[in-house]
């Protein structure tokens, strides 16, 4: 290679990385594929070796930086203030409107009526409008629905928070073909 210094050599390399990338790819995972064939039980102590390669060095970087940085250990203290820094940010509302909603919903699921835990906190729902992200606290605040659990807060994305989707689903549900018989009834 005419590429005299190491930083050239490496921009080289890396432009015809780039340049080639499916070719190259499709040939590595080739070879791969092939040696993972030939031998299987070498190929898993290779996963196992490359899962832990780094695991000391992570562990001692983690605990250098939580020594220098004992602010930000994880405790109920710390957890409640990146809460509320997140529901100020993201909503437009303090922890304190936070509680008050888990009160007034009686601290469970305003959908599945599923309780509030520490470990599985309610997510606030907001009706989702163009422009979020450049609204102000005060304009977020005012498209807050309720608090829901996880499971239907994601139920409600994917319906799109369309009515008439989450009706048909639920027709769908209790329809004859399907219910077998059962009088509309969910299992638990």
């Amino acid at each position: 290679m005419s590429h005299k210094s190491p930083r050239t050599r490496k921009v080289y390399a890396r432009s015809y990385y780039f340049l080639n990338k499916e070719s190259l790819d499709a040939a590595s995972n080739a070879r791969r594929r092939q040696r993972r064939k030939e031998n299987p039980d070498k190929a898993k102590e290779q996963d196992r070796l490359e899962r832990f390669r780094y695991y000391d060095q992570r562990k001692e970087s983690t605990k250098h930086w939580k020594l220098n940085h004992p602010d930000y250990q994880r405790t109920p203290m710390t957890r409640k203030l990146k809460k509320a820094w997140w529901l100020e940010h993201a909503y437009g509302i303090s922890f304190e409107q936070y509680e008050s909603m888990l009160e007034s919903q009686g601290w469970v699921c305003k959908i599945c009526s599923k309780p509030h835990t520490e470990a599985q906190p309610l997510h606030v729902d907001h009706v989702h409008v163009a422009g979020w992200g450049s609204m102000s606290a005060e304009e977020r605040r005012k498209y807050v629905r309720g608090l829901v659990c996880g499971s239907c807060n994601r139920a409600l994305g994917l319906m799109k928070d369309r009515p008439d989707l989450l009706r048909k689903a639920a027709d769908y549900l209790v329809s004859e073909e399907w219910s077998h018989g059962q009088t509309g009834q969910i299992a638990a």
